[in-house]
């Protein structure tokens, strides 16, 4: 009896478990449509069956049909925008602002739709972002932005290749969070491929998709790729992929698209926005053209030519001077006192002094940039402020000072 009990069990958890299955790739499915509209389908379902309102539920049984079509096609809405036109304009300005209208002499040509007009909106919001929290590298900035700016007006010159960068120059310089922010400023999904886990045969089947006839699933990358068409992808330390992968690497830049081996489909990639990044060349002439970055690259014979000729451009990374680790340091250091100040709850006037910035700017090591920063904040700031804050005992604050005294960082608070 006991048996039966347990095979009737494990066949009932067998069903929820594909059921949930079911419901997590067709809510994927839906999301790549618009995720606003996969949500309000799914919560849609659950009233028609939680109220068993029969009406409602013919309704859900059209908006998911909807939405299945769409995603089989390719196709992305944003019903949002759509509400907001809708809204100002009604139905048929919704309708008509759809198709670009164009006439040839002597009238006004609308060729802007809501989609184009939100790409500029957030190229804007990225190269904003890019050049307010990437110090020291104007060089690099321009160039990233020059790309995004060109995507999002449609004068790009391949536009039906994902755009591509590959960002060269010593560790700890701003290529990672260069690749972060323009995902945040373009409101893109950002994925990161640590070459250094994936650089063999089974680390490339976790990405890919393990080969039909073994043991395995769908590739992480192809099914994030799949389920966010707009996502920022960064392949980081490029020169430590296997061959084979540069072999997929020619026919994403190339095509646009790249085979998931598990499910033998192509998934398009035509949308993203791909960095590398390599650590190859650490020290770059500054100005340096496209031509002689190439050069560069290619004579370093980490990488496959065919490869560094489909790369769309090289963004180049200098190591940073002793002013721009200033800035850096006191960004953080803002930062830093801006959290803790929000954790303890109270907001007191804090001054940072010159001297406090240049003191902590010193102690950290050239060769890593500005990955320090933050344990150096930790090491000679943190126990100073902790003591001070202690030592007043949950007194009211209505002052902070950091300041340095004899190569050490000195906090002052006035209760």
């Amino acid at each position: 009896m006991g048996s039966i009990i347990e095979f009737l069990l494990r066949v009932h958890l067998a069903a929820l478990a594909l059921v949930a299955e079911f419901v997590k790739t067709t809510f994927r499915k839906w999301s790549a449509v618009d995720r606003l509209s996969a949500i309000f389908c799914c919560v849609m379902l659950a009233i028609s069956l939680l109220t068993w309102n029969s009406w409602l539920l013919l309704c859900w049984i059209g908006a998911a049909a909807c939405l299945s079509i769409a995603a089989s096609r390719g196709w992305q809405w944003s019903l949002l925008d759509d509400l907001q036109s809708l809204n100002k304009h009604g139905i048929a300005q919704m309708l008509k602002s759809s198709s670009p209208q164009v006439d040839v002499v002597g009238e006004p040509v609308d060729i802007a739709s809501s989609t184009a007009k939100r790409q500029t909106a957030d190229a804007d919001r990225a190269t904003s972002l890019l050049k307010s929290r990437i110090i020291g590298q104007d060089q690099a900035i321009e160039t990233v932005t020059s790309g995004l700016e060109a995507s999002a007006a449609g004068t790009r010159a391949n536009g039906d290749r994902p755009l591509s960068f590959l960002m060269i120059g010593p560790t700890g310089v701003g290529k990672t969070e260069t690749a972060k922010l323009t995902a945040t400023g373009l409101r893109h999904n950002f994925y990161v491929v640590p070459m250094e886990d994936h650089k063999d045969k089974h680390g490339l089947w976790q990405l890919l998709g393990t080969p039909q006839g073994f043991y395995g699933g769908e590739g992480m990358l192809t099914r994030e790729v799949a389920a966010h068409r707009q996502t920022v992808l960064l392949f980081d330390e490029l020169e430590k992929a296997e061959r084979e992968m540069t072999d997929v690497f020619l026919r994403m830049l190339d095509e646009g698209k790249v085979r998931d081996r598990k499910t033998d489909r192509d998934i398009d990639f035509s949308r993203c926005i791909i960095f590398f990044t390599s650590n190859l060349i650490t020290d770059l002439p500054v100005g340096a053209d496209q031509n002689a970055l190439r050069n560069l690259v290619q004579k370093t014979g980490a990488l496959r030519p065919e490869l560094v000729a489909r790369m769309g451009t090289i963004v180049p990374f200098h190591p940073f001077s002793d002013s721009d680790m200033c800035k850096i340091t006191e960004m953080q250091l803002t930062k830093y006192f801006e959290q803790v100040c929000r954790s303890r709850h109270i907001t007191p006037r804090v001054r940072l002094s010159r001297g406090a910035i240049e003191c902590l700017a010193l102690k950290q090591d050239a060769k890593y940039g500005a990955r320090n920063v933050t344990s150096s904040i930790e090491h000679h700031v943190e126990p100073v402020l902790r003591k001070a804050l202690l030592a007043q005992n949950g007194n009211d604050i209505r002052s902070l000072a950091i300041d340095s005294q004899d190569e050490r960082i000195v906090v002052t608070i006035d209760g």
